[in-house]
């Protein structure tokens, strides 16, 4: 056997070398995709880690909360802040007759007046104590008050 024989015996194919090529690109695939999925699943973790330590920071400040004015502007922050919402708006209505509190983030509304309350009050009556509702504008849009509110959550409790 000429060595020139041999050569050519130990060479791949044309074929062989394709085919070693394709498998190879298939590889390289698959290692992109992979390679994404886990760069996708590290920005989701990131993104809730940011989310957990907002809501970390919430808690720490509610828990020292000097009086319920403080808690409840810090509340419609974090709702902002936490939910990553546009605005919020939390209407606290004391049971003894005091003033009702209005804290706004994000939101630019009118003082609050009786107007205002009766609205609030109307929605009120529409959901359950202690359940959350999301409202579309098909619903807030029923009121004047509510018509720049294109969606929110609403939640009465006593």
């Amino acid at each position: 056997m000429s060595s020139h024989d041999q050569h050519s015996i130990n060479e791949p194919s044309y074929e062989e070398l394709l085919k070693q090529y394709r498998d190879l690109q298939l590889r390289v695939t698959r290692f992109s995709a992979i390679e994404q999925e886990l760069i996708n699943t590290r920005d989701r973790l990131d993104h809730e880690l940011v989310l957990h330590q907002r809501l970390h920071r919430y808690n720490s400040d509610a828990l020292k909360a000097p009086d319920e004015s403080y808690f409840f502007q810090i509340e419609a922050e974090a709702i902002v802040d936490v939910f990553e919402m546009e605005g919020s708006l939390v209407v606290f209505i004391p049971m003894n007759g005091r003033t009702p509190g209005f804290f706004a983030e994000g939101v630019s509304l009118p003082s609050l007046n009786q107007s205002i309350l009766d609205s609030i009050y109307a929605l009120g009556k529409k959901y359950p104590l202690g359940k959350c509702a999301i409202l579309k504008s098909e619903t807030l849009n029923l009121d004047a008050f509510f018509l720049p509110i294109r969606r929110g959550s609403f939640r009465a409790f006593q």
